[in-house]
């Protein structure tokens, strides 16, 4: 019976047992792999210790109810100030609630009824702008960026909420905390 190796690294290749330089260097690499290996668990591991004991896992979530749905209109701006959060109609029908803090650098924006600069891009063409006062940034009613900004304002998401009067009120689902410290430029 044949000579069987027992290591598939120190089988004989066509017959030949291998060098010592090469089982050297075979030992090498499987070293570096093994550290390498060793490497991504451990930067895994780490991954996950951040994200269990130090990162703020936590989003603040609230369901805000933005009264009766007769009170909007498409082109209509209804203005919450004190939830930072602009409702308006679009062209589809459809209620958009517009995030009135800023994604960065949490300014809040400021609702201008009367400016021209948004007419174009407003649902029925109506007036109005929303601008960062920290950057001169300026947005459509919808959120649109016009000028200052290449992105739009974030939205939230908007669906119907049934009050306790049998009425259908708009349900807007809030982000982030909605009170943030003012800035001004």
């Amino acid at each position: 019976m044949k000579n069987v190796p027992r290591s598939p690294t120190a089988a004989p290749r066509n017959g030949v047992p291998r060098t010592p330089e090469e089982q050297a260097a075979i030992t090498r690499t499987n070293r570096r792999v093994i550290a390498g290996f060793a490497i991504v668990m451990l930067i895994g591991f780490a991954g996950i210790v951040r994200g269990m004991f130090f990162a703020d896992p936590a989003v603040l979530v609230r369901i805000f109810d933005a009264g009766p749905e007769d009170q909007y209109a498409i082109g209509k701006v209804v203005p919450f100030p004190e939830q930072n959060v602009y409702l308006i109609g679009v062209d589809t029908g459809e209620i958009r609630a517009v995030d009135g803090i800023i994604d960065g650098s949490q300014c809040t924006v400021e609702w201008r009824p009367d400016d021209e600069r948004g007419r174009a891009r407003n649902p029925r063409q109506q007036p109005g702008v929303l601008v960062d006062p920290c950057s001169d940034a300026v947005w459509a009613a919808s959120g649109a960026a016009l000028s200052g900004t290449s992105r739009p304002l974030r939205t939230f998401q908007v669906g119907p909420l049934t009050a306790a009067d049998g009425t259908r009120h708009v349900r807007v689902q809030l982000l982030g905390d909605r009170h943030p410290p003012r800035r001004t430029p």
